[in-house]
């Protein structure tokens, strides 16, 4: 058996460049005698011919390929506020919160598919799907019965659906902090 190129990624001569802009319109400001900080801004960036690794069948002796995926959009916010409550000649106390907001969409893939597998094996992992966030996870679930309850067959095994569907997005809906 063979392991040539096993692990390794498949040299593309059609690759292009990734091409991305961005518009992003920001505010920061102070007051309370810079004892209160606000900053926010909101963002668009597009990246076009977005570059990533496509997983390939371990037949071919490669694990993958990169290849441009056509377009992704990231449209979003941030916001932080820094306070101080304390400040004195010896100690100066910051507290700091953010606030981010991120939506990401596969604007376009190349006219040869509409899916892409781009983490997982054969159907299942991770893909950027035309018209859904970047990075979505694709798999099969546990059969249910009427009342939602899961299928167990007679060796005590979950049954499970032939149909491969999207079962999560990674992608946080917002982040936050305060420290």
């Amino acid at each position: 058996m063979s392991t040539q190129g096993q692990g390794f990624t498949l040299p593309n001569p059609k690759l292009k460049p990734e091409l991305q802009s961005e518009l992003e319109f920001g505010l920061e400001t102070q007051v309370l005698d810079n004892r209160a900080k606000v900053d926010f801004s909101v963002y668009k960036r597009t990246a076009k011919d977005q570059i990533i690794a496509q997983s390939l069948d371990f037949s071919t002796g490669f694990q993958n390929t990169l290849i441009n995926a056509g377009e992704i959009s990231n449209k979003g916010l941030e916001a932080g506020l820094t306070v101080t409550p304390i400040r004195s000649n010896s100690v100066v106390w910051n507290v700091r919160g953010t606030f981010t907001k991120n939506v990401s969409k596969v604007e376009s893939l190349p006219a040869e598919s509409k899916s892409i597998n781009i983490s997982g094996y054969s159907t299942l992992g991770n893909y950027a799907e035309e018209g859904k966030p970047f990075n979505i996870i694709k798999g099969q679930r546990v059969e249910r019965n009427a009342d939602g309850q899961p299928i167990v067959d007679p060796n005590g095994a979950y049954l499970i659906t032939p149909d491969v569907k999207i079962i999560g997005d990674p992608n946080p809906k917002w982040l936050g902090s305060v420290m």
